[in-house]
């Protein structure tokens, strides 16, 4: 059996390319992650789920402990 605890994100950092999480992955590998308003609203460009796209809507940094969304995301309400 292989368990891992849940990762932990800390205060994030943007500017006009981006936004990063500092993210501790310990030792996980992120299979989805879902976005959403304070309203409970589905967040993001894709607004008919809250599940966003890896790779597109963002994507994963394990080496250097982040979580990268992109200039796009930020503008459909990130």
């Amino acid at each position: 059996m292989t368990t891992y605890d849940r990762p932990v994100l800390s205060a994030a950092s943007s500017s006009t390319s981006g936004l990063t999480i500092p993210t501790q992955y310990r030792g996980n590998q992120l299979a989805t992650m879902e976005a959403t308003c304070v309203d409970g609203s589905n967040a993001g460009p894709v607004n008919w789920s809250p599940y966003q796209e890896l790779n597109a809507s963002f994507s994963l940094d394990y080496s250097g402990n982040g979580l990268l969304a992109g200039p796009r995301e930020l503008i459909h309400g990130w």
